[in-house]
């Protein structure tokens, strides 16, 4: 049940030009399967598989108009028939950079405003995935695997790295789906300084911050607050755009967007801790400095090392060969050798900061306070 066939219309389309652009009527004739078929569905037609909806360009027979866009789509059953409709669609050009998007624009009380400043803007929140390492899972089986013999020892379900049975790290490591709330706003400002994408994007917040009164009052979203490194901005950018104001003046402004990122900061027990990368102390070299073990049961004397000296060497097995795999270090740059120790289970992680640091208050207009 639905759109059997979309015909143009045998008088075509007409156009009307002057100074403001171009202005269409386009005219088709629909046949639809029986009488149960509606307005609702013809429009969904025209938009979802002819790609001729609302905001598409012109285009019928053999012309087209690429900065002219349909502003509606307007269906009549004919009379005295319950499957055939006609339906005309209406385009225009334009005429200036905001009109589009004055279409749009609500005031906070919900009434159509012509006045970029009265826009109470948008706001949507959503959630994306994005595949990330892993160093630090649970392991659903305890090790060694036969529960008698073997040289890493670790109970079940702890919270640790991610090892094989000997207790070597997994290069390359496990990935997962990791979600991060993504917030999106654009609001209306008189002007804009694109300065503000340089101090804010690929930032982070250096403190903990919350929505700003007005976001709450204005969308209906529930107060939340932001422990520092969770949040990141991701996107500043800015649109200018001019229209004619309530008073017929022309009214310059600016439409900027911008998008944030959520990382939850990691409570007991969970593996990842915001926007701050985790990592799992292993490698290949030991420390080698004045103090460190030697690797034959001694410690490292001044008179051992010699000016231009790398102060770190190989990690070495048993049999004095060279390790070719990453082992866990302790913290102090020295290979754990104490596999069944709280360390070897549990893992030693080093965090580190790669995002400079914001406040997000001071950004193009109001989202964040301080918490």
């Amino acid at each position: 049940m639905g759109v059997v066939s979309v015909t143009e219309a045998k008088q075509t389309a007409s156009m009307v030009a002057d100074r403001s652009g171009h202005r269409y009527t386009a005219p088709y004739l629909v046949e639809v399967s029986d009488a149960r078929v509606g307005s609702f569905a013809i429009v969904d037609y025209f938009g979802d598989v002819l790609g001729r909806g609302i905001d598409s360009y012109f285009r019928y027979g053999d012309d087209y108009d690429m900065f002219s866009f349909c502003d509606s789509i307007r269906p009549t059953r004919r009379q005295r028939s319950l499957t055939q409709w006609d339906v005309v669609l209406e385009y225009s050009t334009p005429t200036d950079d905001g009109q589009r998007d004055q279409q749009e624009w609500r005031d906070p009380d919900g009434a159509p405003t012509r006045d970029p400043f009265s826009w109470k803007g948008s706001l949507s929140i959503a959630t994306q995935y994005v595949e990330v390492p892993v160093w630090k899972a649970w392991n659903v089986d305890a090790f060694p695997l036969d529960s008698t013999t073997g040289t890493y020892h670790r109970p079940a379900n702890t919270l640790g790295p991610v090892v094989n049975s000997a207790g070597v790290v997994l290069d390359p490591p496990l990935t997962v789906s990791y979600p991060e709330r993504v917030i999106q706003c654009s609001f209306n400002v008189p002007d804009w300084d694109e300065e503000d994408a340089r101090v804010n994007e690929n930032h982070i917040n250096q403190m903990p911050i919350r929505f700003a009164p007005g976001l709450l009052s204005g969308f209906n979203v529930h107060q939340r607050t932001f422990d520092r490194y969770t949040l990141k901005c991701t996107t500043v950018q800015g649109q200018y755009g001019e229209v004619t104001g309530p008073a017929g003046n022309r009214i310059s402004y600016w439409k900027v967007s911008m998008e944030f990122r959520v990382r939850l900061r990691s409570p007991s027990g969970d593996p990842f801790d915001g926007w701050l990368e985790t990592v799992l102390d292993r490698g290949l070299t030991r420390g080698a400095g004045v103090g460190d073990p030697d690797g034959t049961g001694g410690q490292y004397a001044s008179g051992d090392l010699e000016s231009g000296m790398g102060r770190a060497a190989a990690i070495r097995g048993p049999d004095g060969d060279r390790v070719g795999e990453l082992v866990l270090l302790d913290g102090t740059g020295q290979p754990l050798t104490d596999l069944t120790g709280t360390d070897a289970q549990s893992g030693v992680y080093c965090r580190w900061r790669v995002n400079p640091l914001a406040t997000f208050l001071l950004l193009p207009y109001t989202v964040f306070e301080a918490a």
